[in-house]
């Protein structure tokens, strides 16, 4: 049975030149993700499958603090456009009035093991027939964008002074707060 390409590029001999690829692509502040990366090939290395780890690849505090708008950062949009449905979708959902902790932390626990996989799928994608590996292809892919994390930045911001403004309407008005 062939491996994955996730597992190809995990299995494949040249470790160097596999770390030199994730480098550029992780620009401009490699080192945690390279950290989960060197995990998830011990655990190949020992004879294994990457293994699930709560701490794997450590809490992401901007991923916590920031929900989505990291995701839209390191320019992950569908899974940036996931996070948003889904918290958009929790209010309207009975019993999961307090939810956004929750998904906050599953966000700063998963964020970097879920930057690694993504850049390995797109690296693996961006293979050519002899081996290497087509720049223009991970250039548009890699890094962060500055743009999309400013303008999710500012939704996000003004959700929250929306949030609070309301909160303080609803205080003041005198009426009995809903349960």
């Amino acid at each position: 049975m062939a491996d994955s390409p996730y597992l190809a590029f995990l299995h494949d001999p040249d470790q160097a030149s596999r770390r030199a690829e994730l480098e550029q692509f992780f620009a401009p502040n490699p080192a945690p993700f390279l950290k989960v990366y060197d995990t998830l090939h011990a655990d190949l290395a020992a004879g294994g499958r990457p293994k699930f780890r709560l701490f794997g690849g450590g809490f992401c505090w901007p991923a916590f603090f920031t929900g989505p708008v990291w995701f839209l950062y390191r320019k992950m949009w569908l899974i940036a456009g996931i996070i948003i449905a889904v918290m958009v979708a929790l209010p309207f959902l009975p019993g999961t009035e307090r939810a956004g902790v929750p998904l906050a932390v599953a966000l700063a626990l998963s964020g970097h093991r879920i930057y690694v996989q993504h850049a390995i799928t797109l690296i693996q994608k961006a293979r050519t027939p002899d081996g290497g590996v087509d720049d223009a292809m991970i250039a548009r892919a890699a890094g962060v964008s500055r743009i999309a994390a400013w303008i999710g930045g500012m939704i996000y911001g003004l959700l929250v002074v929306f949030a609070l403004v309301s909160l303080y309407l609803l205080f003041s008005s005198g009426e009995p707060l809903p349960h």
